[in-house]
């Protein structure tokens, strides 16, 4: 009997445990890189000061929580490109500038527009030089790493699986490197091959991966480079890219991070990539989300699209990991600024029960922890698995069970 098919997508949260930044270390690593960047007294550093306007703003909402809603870089790297594309001159920047801040009030200068720009290619750069050096330390002979390996060999065991990484390190692909990537044994993107593959068997880096290199410094082409000590292009000397929605110009880079991220899909290998994970959305007879903080509104949209269909719904089910916040799905949504449990449930479209709750005292979360449950959306159309995405090698059958 043939095997199902199964879309796995991984995020960071499968990785920190393998010594991967969070969101928070690289916010954090972000603004320290770029106050080197700035052009005193020409130019602020960008990053910085959007950063401090993102935090004011956060905390200044009617209903948004005592410490405010805290930015995140992809937030402010998204607030760069805006920026940037206000400061182009006319007819290339955005005419709304007049409506909001009026004539004059700001300078439409190309100058500012090439300056933050060029601040955000370089911290594109150092992100994907940072990224490589934590890939290379990573001890791949780990029990933690031996452990990553046996999740995905033991679905694998049990499953036809594809996988797209949301991840720009190489974890996936070192434990399972007969992966197909996309990329042929010379390093050169082969989309044709990602179109017409039959069989699934794939790692596909969504987002980017730090084997990603420009053919040189100038290029506009991502090749496949196997060994990270080698050279490698990230795009910091390339000029911008050609003109995408509205004119917009984006910095030439090897990976994908920040606001517009349609826009910077629309080069190879991220919009086969990308074209490709909604038909498999669509094959999949089960899809596994690990670690994915539903920050994403294209992939988010991908599942929203395939789980609006009532008919041939295939089972899903979410790992993460709970901590010290042990609210059920629920009780996160009636916080307004739960941003994952608000997404996650659009995105799959599901619901929680209002009035799930725990026993003698106990959370409900507690008690699947220590019992090894699921916390049931209604009507079993999603599941959530709290234990982490660490503990699912020794629970492979249930996991197995449950997504068939």
């Amino acid at each position: 009997m043939a095997k199902k098919k199964l879309l796995m997508l991984m995020g960071a949260g499968t990785s920190m445990p393998l010594g991967m930044p969070s969101v928070a270390e690289i916010d954090a690593l972000m603004r320290q890189w770029s106050p080197p960047l700035a052009l005193r007294p020409v130019a602020p550093d960008y990053f910085n000061s959007l950063w401090a306007s993102a935090v004011k703003y956060g905390a200044s909402g009617q209903f948004t929580p005592a410490n405010g809603i805290q930015p995140s870089f992809e937030q402010i790297l998204g607030q760069m490109m805006s920026l940037a594309h206000w400061e182009a001159p006319p007819p290339r920047g955005n005419p709304l500038r007049l409506a909001v801040l009026g004539d004059g009030n700001l300078p439409t200068d190309h100058l500012h527009k090439q300056i933050i720009l060029h601040q955000m290619k370089n911290l594109f750069g150092l992100l994907a030089r940072h990224m490589r050096e934590r890939c290379r330390a990573a001890d791949l002979s780990s029990p933690a790493f031996s452990t990553y390996a046996d999740v995905l060999s033991g679905l694998r065991d049990r499953f036809e699986l594809g996988i797209y990484s949301l991840n720009y390190d190489t974890l996936a692909v070192s434990a399972w490197p007969q992966a197909f990537t996309g990329f042929s044994d010379d390093g050169d993107f082969d989309p044709r091959s990602v179109f017409e593959r039959k069989s699934w068997d794939f790692i596909y880096h969504l987002h980017g991966s730090v084997h990603h290199t420009l053919t040189d410094p100038y290029s506009a082409t991502i090749r496949w480079a196997q060994d990270l000590s080698a050279e490698f292009h990230d795009g910091d000397a390339a000029p911008p890219s050609s003109s995408r929605s509205d004119f917009m110009t984006f910095p030439r880079t090897t990976l994908i991070a920040g606001g517009f991220k349609l826009d910077q899909l629309l080069v190879d290998p991220f919009q086969t990539f990308y074209a490709s994970l909604i038909r498999h959305a669509h094959e999949a007879d089960a899809i596994l989300i690990a670690g994915y903080g539903f920050g994403d509104v294209h992939v988010n949209h991908a599942l929203q699209n395939r789980f609006s269909r009532q008919v041939d719904r295939p089972p899903v089910l979410v790992i993460t990991k709970s901590g010290e916040d042990q609210r059920t799905m629920s009780q996160r949504q009636s916080g307004a600024a739960d941003l994952w449990a608000w997404e996650l449930a659009r995105a799959l479209n599901c619901g929680f029960d209002l009035h799930a709750g725990g026993v003698d005292g106990r959370s409900l979360i507690s008690i699947l922890l220590e019992k090894g449950g699921f916390e049931e959306a209604l009507g079993g159309l999603a599941a959530i698995w709290h234990g982490g995405f660490e503990s699912v090698a020794t629970q492979i059958d249930k996991f197995s069970a449950r997504l068939s």
